[in-house]
């Protein structure tokens, strides 16, 4: 994957330089192809969530569909509930965009934000990160 720069997900880089590339790509294109931005930012979830079953070593469930990995029991019990839901809400959006329904660049800003704040809560969780390192999100 071409390297992309962002705007809130350099913090990433070091570590998940995938992360980064793809919240890159999707502020990108938050405004002028808002369902590749929304695509992107599904992306960047399952990497993330890839991330989580490799550290807590979960095992896959029968299906390795992005919502059979959210719904998992085992993987709900390592993963606050306000990341499962905007891990949910970036999924669904994400889908439809993928499948052809329009998308607001409203609706990839908002997506963004929690994929930020999705961001800053695994570089903390999972980096050894400290909030004071994270800057504050500016919107594309």
């Amino acid at each position: 994957m071409k390297i992309m720069d962002s705007i809130n997900f350099e913090i990433l880089r070091a570590r998940w330089p995938e992360l980064a590339t793809l919240g890159g790509f999707a502020e990108q294109y938050a405004h002028s192809d808002a369902s590749s931005a929304m695509i992107k930012l599904r992306t960047y979830c399952e990497h993330l969530v890839a991330g989580i079953y490799q550290v807590h070593n979960l095992t896959f469930p029968y299906s390795d569909s992005l919502f059979d990995l959210l719904a998992d029991e085992t993987f709900k019990t390592v993963v606050p509930v306000v990341v499962l839901d905007k891990l949910h809400l970036i999924r669904v959006h994400g889908n439809k965009a993928a499948h052809g329904q329009p998308t607001k660049s409203e609706t990839v800003l908002t997506c963004l934000r929690e994929a930020w704040d999705l961001g800053r809560w695994y570089f903390i969780t999972y980096g050894g990160g400290l909030l004071d390192e994270c800057p504050a999100y500016q919107e594309p």
